[in-house]
């Protein structure tokens, strides 16, 4: 099961979130090891043994598993760089600058509370 969860990003961390999304939960070079290796014994020329042929479908069911993740990881990819992409051509469209898009990192003044007046009876 998974639950949807939202955060912010500061700009300039997006490809590196992304990477970092996709190195965890998308290591698509081990399935594609999985995958040859799945290949080379399809290939091959010997009948397999019911053995053989149940080892193939466990290969086969943990690609899917393998690749079902990947394609959750590679979807909430797609969903960041949505954003972003909009945020560039918003930006684009305005002629704004990065730095012009993000707060003044200076702490603004903190509000003095009003004096307590004394009830006077």
């Amino acid at each position: 099961m998974r639950i949807g969860v939202s955060f912010s990003i500061p700009i300039e961390e997006i490809l590196e979130h992304i990477a970092l999304i996709l190195r965890n939960r998308a290591p698509l070079h081990e399935s594609v090891e999985d995958y040859k290796k799945l290949l080379r014994n399809l290939d091959s020329k010997a009948a397999p043994d019911s053995t053989s042929a149940r080892l193939m479908l466990s290969q086969i069911k943990s690609l899917r598993k393998e690749l079902f993740t990947a394609d959750q990881a590679l979807e909430d990819s797609a969903n960041i760089i949505t954003g972003y992409v909009g945020f560039l051509e918003q930006k684009e469209q305005h002629g704004t600058t990065l730095a012009e898009q993000q707060p003044d990192p200076t702490p603004s003044p903190e509000v003095e509370p009003p004096e307590e007046v004394e009830n006077e009876e």
